[in-house]
């Protein structure tokens, strides 16, 4: 083995673990966007049923308020 054989081979060794390392935080990254982007239309989702809920239950209250008075 020769001594440029025994520097290169580590240093291949570690570029494909930094080209590896860069490209798992990468698919992190975004991986993580995509998640975030889901759970803010699934949030948005849910607030606008929950607005849509408490509307009836105003109504609801309303209709009963007015029974009650006749």
């Amino acid at each position: 083995m020769k001594l440029s054989d025994a520097i290169l081979s580590p240093a291949v060794a570690a570029g494909i673990a930094i080209v590896a390392a860069l490209g798992a935080i990468l698919r992190f990254v975004f991986t993580n966007q995509k998640k975030i982007a889901v759970l803010e239309a699934r949030y948005d989702d849910i607030k606008y049923l929950l607005k849509e809920m408490r509307d009836e239950q105003k109504e609801l209250r309303r209709d009963v308020q007015n029974l009650a008075r006749k």
